[in-house]
């Protein structure tokens, strides 16, 4: 059984804009988010063409956790800069609506007091939100993607919930 041409295209159809979002939200920048996007896919079809026995059962799960290990795999070797300051993040939401179609005024000035938050988040802990509630996953598929427990999962989501409400209070 062959991984084919016809397979990947409908793989990359499904989840290109879902991906690509998740990868934006944690790199900031339009351009690295198109090529870390490039690049996951790059290496989902290498593994999949090279051993066609073993394709992943979950391709969402797989695909984000072979985006996450991208986007780690960036930061490693480009230190992230993590200020964030008010036009980076106007800027940032504004690219995040042009994926989404979303051009609310009040929603987008939400999101970027939001975003700011996340920033300051320990990795772990912007990871699951992003996951959870920007990508729309269900925990099953988070805890493959972050390989973990769903119980570990739900406990991670939990402080990572609470810390996040700290920060939005300031």
């Amino acid at each position: 059984m062959s991984f084919s041409q016809y397979e990947f295209i409908e793989i990359y159809d499904t989840y290109h804009t879902a991906l690509y979002r998740y990868i934006l939200v944690r790199c900031s920048q339009v351009a690295v988010a198109q090529d870390l996007t490039s690049e996951t896919f790059y290496r989902v079809w290498n593994y999949c063409s090279r051993n066609p026995d073993k394709k992943p059962k979950n391709m969402r799960a797989y695909l984000y956790t072979v985006g996450s290990n991208v986007v780690a795999d960036y930061f490693k070797k480009n230190r992230p800069i993590f200020s964030l300051d008010d036009e980076q993040a106007q800027q940032l939401v504004q690219n995040v609506a042009r994926v989404e179609s979303y051009h609310s005024r009040e929603r987008a000035g939400e999101f970027t007091h939001i975003y700011k938050a996340l920033r300051k988040l320990p990795m772990e802990y912007s990871e699951i939100i992003i996951l959870r509630y920007i990508q729309d996953l269900p925990y099953a598929d988070i805890a493959v993607i972050m390989d973990k427990s769903e119980g570990a999962l739900r406990v991670l989501h939990s402080r990572a919930m609470k810390e996040l409400r700290s920060l939005l209070r300031t």
